[in-house]
């Protein structure tokens, strides 16, 4: 109970047991000294309000001095009873409300916090950058999108614990990167943002990325693993000084997204000529999503040849994607952005069930000895996919062809990974009939040297090669060592990319095996396959090309 000069005139025995003061200890001392400062104002502002205006009780929630020195969070009931004579006094009816305030912060948190990272989650980021962009009057503000590279390959090969950690130990990292001051967030999923206010020029953005990609560098221990991760950074500060929150992200989103189409484990600035090409691969990114849905994707065909008798040896499946809007795309128009997404597991298993039965098919209605055999396309995401190869072997099962009839095709690039994984799961394949063939070679990321520890069977010679002959010595020089090491360690060769009669001419010549190319067939739909193979000349080494078909294909 306080007088009307705020003064305790009273105080019940239940005080002592939300505050700690004995019966009678704060009788004659103000009521606002237990009141925390930062909440004083207030409930003075209550007090007067419950004194001189007439009406219902009023209450207000404060913080409250206990004996001991610590505050207690409470709501503070008023009811003005100082024209009772009895009482003559506002009493406040004080309920201890720490349990509530403490489920509250939780839930507060909870709202606002990633729990895996415990780090601001989207919703935050977007308050603190809606606070800074109308807070800083200078404007000096950039946000930094990231996106870490290829953190799906770690869920499927190690576990979603594993992932889960990596998730926490990469927010940890970024976050000892930054200044005083500046946030990081994690978006959702493998995607983290930082907004750096207060900017004294224009380069802290840039050095900020790259103390995070050097941070991201030594790899991370988890669980007695060594897991490497680097992130894909994109940059955007105020250009037009009038750029909305959205603006900053979808412009730091579009950066990112160039630098994943970059190589990855980079950083690139936003600039507006920037947002074109990247708002379009992204928009195929989307549509890549409802493409395998709606049956929009086809696989084409294009045989394999042996030089010396124009027999079949194989047929590659080729995928084409019928885009409702653009038309007809080939894989150099979305294969990348599939590689990036992850969608290339799901697209490349399609693929392999697709030509599986359509290779079994023509097995049977177009019998051959030896067997023709069906190839397909592998990329590093579905080598380090961890269901590859009981993938591969139910597709096989599915369409009942013998998995000796399946050559399997990948890149340098793919086999220079130096990984354990990626080593068994090739040597699995191999070991279950599967023939592996080292598709491109010659583009760079290897040397002859290399082909001896690739555990591969066909090697195919990268168009580039072939086009040469004729125009120089160096190109021929070249296959023939290749073709010479190639059949000293007992593999097939395959000459890509040949169009003229010369270039097959000079390639048999040179004692490679087979070729491919629009000179002996472009790429056909299953119906046009369909036709070559019925047209196709049975003989003692498969079924032939009909001469006449190489003049007019």
């Amino acid at each position: 109970l306080i007088g009307s000069d705020g003064i305790i005139q009273y105080q019940s025995a239940s005080v002592e047991r939300i505050l700690g003061f004995r019966e009678g200890q704060m009788v004659g001392t103000p009521f606002s000294d237990l009141v925390h400062s930062d909440d004083r104002t207030q409930v003075l502002r209550k007090i007067d309000e419950a004194i001189n205006i007439m009406g219902p009780p009023l209450a207000v929630e404060c913080r409250l001095r206990r004996e001991d020195g610590s505050y207690c969070p409470v709501e503070v009931t008023m009811t003005n009873l100082l024209e009772l004579p009895a009482v003559r006094g506002l009493v406040l009816n004080t309920r201890d409300v720490s349990e509530r305030k403490s489920l509250e912060e939780k839930l507060t948190h909870q709202a606002f916090h990633d729990s895996l990272t415990n780090l601001p989650n989207r919703a935050a980021f977007r308050i603190y950058l809606d606070h800074a962009l109308n807070n800083d009057t200078e404007r000096r503000i950039a946000v930094l999108f990231l996106d870490l590279d290829d953190f799906k390959a770690v869920n499927d090969t190690l576990g979603h614990d594993v992932g889960d950690q990596l998730l926490a130990a990469v927010g940890a990292r970024i976050a000892s990167t930054l200044r005083p001051g500046d946030t990081v967030a994690r978006l959702g999923g493998d995607e983290f943002a930082v907004l750096l206010k207060n900017m004294e020029d224009e380069q802290i953005a840039l050095r900020v990325a790259d103390r995070i990609t050097r941070q991201l560098l030594p790899p991370f221990s988890i669980g007695g693993k060594e897991v490497s991760m680097h992130a894909s950074i994109g940059i955007a500060g105020l250009v037009s000084g009038q750029e909305a929150a959205d603006d900053l992200v979808r412009n730091a989103d579009v950066a990112m997204y160039v630098a994943k189409s970059k190589g990855k484990a980079r950083y690139v600035e936003y600039e507006a000529s920037l947002a074109s090409a990247a708002l379009d691969r992204m928009e195929l990114e989307h549509d890549l999503h409802a493409a395998l849905d709606e049956k929009q994707f086809v696989v084409h065909y294009q045989p394999v040849v042996m030089l010396e008798s124009g027999a079949v040896h194989s047929i590659e499946a080729l995928v084409r994607w019928n885009h409702p809007r653009r038309g007809l795309l080939y894989p150099a128009d979305f294969i990348g952005v599939a590689e990036q997404s992850g969608m290339i597991v799901e697209l490349g298993r399609w693929v392999l069930q697709q030509a599986a039965r359509d290779g079994r098919r023509w097995q049977v209605r177009y019998p051959s000895t030896p067997a023709m055999q069906i190839s397909v396309n592998l990329s590093g995401r579905q080598l380090q996919h961890g269901d590859l190869i009981s993938e591969v072997m139910d597709s096989l099962d599915a369409a009942g062809l013998d998995p000796q009839s399946l050559i399997l095709e990948l890149t340098e690039s793919v086999l220079m990974v130096d990984t354990e994984p990626v080593a068994r799961t090739l040597q699995e394949l191999r070991g279950q009939g599967i023939r592996l063939a080292l598709d491109d070679f010659g583009t760079g990321y290897s040397s002859l040297g290399h082909l001896r520890d690739f555990p591969v069977d066909i090697l195919k010679m990268d168009r580039s090669f072939v086009a040469g002959i004729g125009s120089g010595l160096a190109d021929g020089a070249i296959l023939r060592a290749i073709i010479g090491l190639a059949n000293s360690l007992g593999l097939m060769t395959i000459g890509e990319g040949i169009e003229r009669p010369e270039q097959l001419a000079a390639l048999n010549a040179m004692g490679c095996h087979a070729g491919q190319g629009f000179y002996l067939s472009k790429p056909l739909d299953h119906a046009a396959m369909d036709e070559l193979l019925a047209s196709c000349i049975q003989s003692g080494t498969g079924r032939q090309l009909p001469p006449a078909w190489r003049q007019t294909a």
